[in-house]
């Protein structure tokens, strides 16, 4: 069981670390919801405040748009 666990934290990591690069290069929340399968609201609600934090100021990837 533990293991199943181990794994569901390593997902939950990689799907963050990924969504957050997807953002960095110019992904729109839309774009990302629908390689993952779920609403914009769903994968906004789930990262944006972490990424917000991570990247005070001006959202990542929307550098002069």
């Amino acid at each position: 069981m533990e293991a199943v666990v181990a794994l569901r934290r390593m997902l939950e990591a990689l799907e963050a670390a990924q969504v957050e690069n997807a953002i960095v290069a110019g992904w729109s929340w839309a774009r990302i919801a629908e390689v993952l399968g779920v609403s914009r609201q769903a994968v906004h609600k789930k990262h944006a405040a972490r990424i917000k934090e991570r990247h005070p100021g001006q959202p990542p990837g929307r550098k002069g748009a």
